[in-house]
């Protein structure tokens, strides 16, 4: 069962700074040859002006934020 969807609105983020999340943390995205797929993925989050970009291939991690303006 699936945790109830909270409607928290719309953020508009720049496709620039998506762009440079994804440069950031690609190298520890997983490229398919999953082994243990409960530990390869990556994450979105936009948090307090902060946009977030989490990622794991399930032997490296990455992480990188970009503070948004507005």
């Amino acid at each position: 069962m699936f945790p109830e969807r909270v409607d928290a609105g719309c953020v508009k983020i720049d496709v620039g700074m998506v762009k440079e999340l994804i440069d950031c943390t690609q190298y520890a995205i997983s490229n398919g040859n999953w082994n243990s797929p409960g530990t390869c993925g990556a994450s979105f989050e936009c948090d307090g002006g902060t946009l977030r970009m989490i990622a794991t291939d399930g032997l490296r991690l990455s992480k990188a934020e970009i503070k948004m303006d507005g």
